[in-house]
């Protein structure tokens, strides 16, 4: 429900953003209350002291996935804050968890090139199809559009790999790295899907444009995730090593596998069935 036409003081800035079914959801008051008491900072609170040195080709594999949600998590920050200075001051709420999602991403990206750097791996070459992604992202028209790229596919995948960071984690500082991102990124991609659920609630007729902007991201992401480089690197961290990478192949199929099914779920529960049109393959290729 929109708020009354002059309930804050009008802006010096001609603002785009002017309904509730633009940027709300009806959770982001209690998602904001939990981000302001739930922030962390990468420099006190991972106990970088205590990395262990790894063999060389797991470091390699760490400091591979760091480099690449290093430059992911940049973009995670930047969308949502492009259209911070458009969303009416009515919406206040929003903005300001909009605020922590910037803030919680710019903590990302800074714990992740950390890590790369902790044992003296540093950052690798990232996919340029990567910068082609996140081009993708920053290029939406609408709010709404970049928050179904952004929180429905972009971040929801990323979540699905922190979730599997049991097995990623070689040991309990990585562990605690992507639990903390975890957190952090549940509660964006939680918004993000209520939002474009009441989005669709409200404006029924818009369906098609995010559809559109699904199937533009999907055809970057397929190429990014299943590239030899992330495949690879994940594969041998689930296991630890080169030598079974055979089984850590195995376990990288699983995880695709069930990052869809989570992808088709969030798009269920906010009314937009992507099943019967997802482009991005149903099994991996290897």
């Amino acid at each position: 429900m929109d708020r009354p036409e002059g309930a804050f003081a009008p802006s010096i800035w001609e603002m785009s953003v002017n309904t509730a079914a633009e940027v709300m959801s009806a959770n982001v008051f209690s998602l904001y209350e939990e981000a302001k008491a739930r922030q962390w900072n990468a420099a006190r609170d991972i106990p970088w002291a205590e990395l262990p040195r790894m063999e060389p080709d797991v470091e390699h594999a760490m400091c591979k996935l760091c480099s690449f949600l290093t430059e992911v998590e940049f973009i995670a920050a930047d969308g949502p804050a492009q259209f911070l200075l458009q969303i009416n001051h009515c919406y206040l709420e929003a903005k300001m968890f909009l605020a922590t999602q910037a803030m919680d991403e710019a903590r990302h990206t800074e714990v992740f090139r950390k890590r790369a750097l902790a044992n003296g791996g540093g950052l690798k070459p990232v996919n340029k199809l990567v910068q082609e992604a996140l081009r993708s992202i920053r290029s939406c028209e609408t709010y709404t559009q970049q928050t179904a790229k952004l929180h429905l596919l972009g971040e929801g995948v990323v979540l699905s790999i922190f979730r599997a960071a049991q097995f990623l984690g070689n040991n309990h500082v990585d562990k605690r790295i992507f639990r903390l991102c975890m957190q952090d990124e549940a509660r964006h991609v939680s918004y993000g899907t209520m939002h474009i659920r009441q989005f669709l609630e409200e404006c029924p007729d818009r369906e098609e444009e995010l559809h559109e902007a699904l199937d533009d991201l999907e055809q970057y992401l397929a190429a990014i995730l299943l590239s030899p480089d992330i495949v690879e690197s994940m594969a041998i961290l689930f296991v630890g090593g080169v030598k079974d990478a055979d089984k850590g192949l195995g376990a990288v199929r699983l995880l695709w596998g069930r990052t869809l099914e989570e992808y088709f779920s969030r798009c269920d529960r906010a009314g937009l069935s992507r099943r019967p049109r997802c482009t991005l393959p149903l099994e991996p290729p290897f």
